[in-house]
């Protein structure tokens, strides 16, 4: 890079000096800051989702869809019947994205079933409103 980066100053230059034959302590140092400050954040970008796990993909999944839905709460059962996310397919699934998103402060956790409640209770996150902020 830094090479690259002596031949273009030597190449923008008017007069008829002959090529460089070392590198300078200035093309040095500005490509150490290219590449740290530049090339190194891209590549995080680019990369950065091949090498999150299938519970943070499904989390950043879930979040997209409340982001572009604007939900006031998140239900199980409706994504798991209706909307289909993709990877999102089992109720475990969303289950597991939505605590991801538990612990980023996205959305609350539901409220626990009471003892002797006969029957399935739906299991309904709400949607932090500061997200919306």
């Amino acid at each position: 890079m830094a090479l690259n980066l002596e031949f273009l100053w030597w190449a923008g230059k008017d007069d008829f000096a002959p090529p460089p034959d070392n590198i300078s302590t200035r093309a040095f140092a500005a490509a150490a800051t290219l590449v740290d400050e530049y090339f190194m954040p891209m590549a995080s970008r680019v990369y950065g989702d091949a090498t999150a796990g299938e519970d943070e993909r499904n989390a950043a999944i879930l979040a997209r869809w409340i982001f572009d839905e604007c939900p006031a709460e998140v239900h199980v059962r409706h994504l798991q019947r209706n909307v289909r996310l993709p990877g999102l397919r089992t109720a475990g699934k969303i289950k597991k994205a939505a605590d991801e998103l538990v612990d980023a402060d996205w959305l609350r956790s539901p409220p626990r079933k009471p003892e002797f409640t006969p029957g399935r209770v739906p299991i309904v996150y709400t949607v932090n409103p500061k997200i919306w902020i």
